[in-house]
């Protein structure tokens, strides 16, 4: 077997694993969607966050979530956040948010874990 040939094997090989670690991480952590219809943004001293008039469920905790929420020590995602959900509510535009199921990492910036989570993603409807 030629060089060519055992790095041709190899990278099919590292493919495979990849493709099969990836399926086992996607079964055990989901990520749940819906569309936020936002009724408030505001600007807390640790976070920013969006309430939302509807609301979905953490199908890991069962948390019915109405609040997103990002840490004001990431401005980037502050200034994502912000801008989404004040273009949301002044245009009165759904915005479809993402989000981990079962991830409470956002109480450390007082992301209640009962009814708030932070997005993975946020996209205008």
């Amino acid at each position: 077997m030629n060089r060519l040939e055992k790095y041709t094997v190899l990278g099919v090989i590292a493919a495979g694993l990849f493709a099969a670690f990836s399926t086992l991480g996607a079964s055990a952590a989901q990520a749940g969607t819906f569309v936020c219809s936002p009724q408030e943004v505001a600007y807390f001293e640790n976070r920013v966050h969006v309430l939302c008039i509807n609301s979905t469920f953490d199908r890991a905790t069962g948390a019915t979530i109405r609040y997103i929420a990002v840490p004001v020590a990431d401005p980037a995602a502050v200034a994502m956040l912000t801008s989404f959900g004040t273009a949301g509510f002044a245009f009165s535009r759904g915005l479809r948010v993402t989000f981990q199921d079962g991830d409470l990492s956002g109480e450390e910036y007082g992301c209640i874990a009962g009814d708030c989570r932070r997005p993975l993603s946020i996209v205008f409807e």
